[in-house]
């Protein structure tokens, strides 16, 4: 019996996602604070290895393709009148 409901599949986030999301995690307190499940002060490898994949996750889904073609129609361009300027 199908019930017509169908999940959001999660891509694999890029490597380079995943990769620029460690050295964020890496240079940031807050974040630091935030992956560190244990709550010792300091990152091990799977906390951080967990946090770059969570956060390159969150990355690939707003810079993905599907999300800036969604984008696209509901950019608007403001074009500002001004004097030409000579050359």
């Amino acid at each position: 019996m199908e019930s017509g409901l169908r999940l959001e599949k999660h891509k694999k986030p890029k490597f380079k996602y995943f990769l620029k999301a460690k050295k964020t995690i890496q240079e940031d307190g807050k974040l630091k604070a935030r992956y560190d499940t244990n709550r010792d002060g300091n990152l091990d490898h799977n906390e951080l290895e967990r946090g770059g994949q969570i956060l390159a996750q969150r990355l690939s889904d707003k810079y993905s393709k599907e999300k800036l073609e969604e984008l696209i129609p509901k950019t608007k361009l403001i074009f500002k009148k001004g004097n030409p300027t000579p050359l």
